[in-house]
């Protein structure tokens, strides 16, 4: 499997997931959430897992880290596992656009990009999420469940 993935980065294949939702909240309140450590602290894990540490030097440029402790197979035996995720802000327009390089200790050699774009509509705020430059279809799919679940998260923690 490391010698497909090897050939999907060589020929330039990978893999993105986008979603779009719609979060009762204002644009000010959801870029917040992405920025400031303690509202990333209430939502930036999937599943069962929970952030114990969240780091961020909000410019471009600045790097971020967050620490997450549990897994997502909610297994008693796997409650204290430890992982975290860094990366550099590469983009930053207040409440309207954050994007950052995501590099996960579980698989640092797979650095990918996150962008998210916010834009008032009825209701509250539309998020438009990229996450881009995944290297196998298998990380995607994971990435897919573990956004999913991070962003039922987000509803509740900024959510009116």
């Amino acid at each position: 499997m490391g010698t497909m993935a090897t050939a999907d980065i060589r020929k330039g294949e990978t893999f993105k997931v986008e979603v779009r939702r719609v979060i009762r909240a204002s644009r000010q309140r959801v870029f917040a959430a992405w920025t400031n450590p303690e509202e990333l602290r209430k939502w930036l894990a999937p599943g069962p897992m929970s952030v114990v540490r969240a780091e961020t030097d909000t410019l471009v440029g600045g790097k971020y880290r967050i620490e997450f402790k549990g897994s997502m197979d909610g297994l008693p035996e796997n409650a204290e596992r430890r992982m975290s995720v860094a990366g550099e802000y590469t983009a930053l327009v207040p409440n309207e656009l954050v994007s950052f390089t995501w590099r996960p200790d579980w698989n640092p050699e797979d650095e990918s990009t996150v962008t998210v774009r916010l834009r008032d509509v009825e209701g509250g705020t539309e998020m438009q999420f990229t996450h881009e430059r995944i290297n196998t279809e298998a990380a995607s799919q994971g990435y897919t469940r573990g956004w999913t679940s991070c962003f039922e998260k987000l509803d509740a923690a900024v959510g009116r």
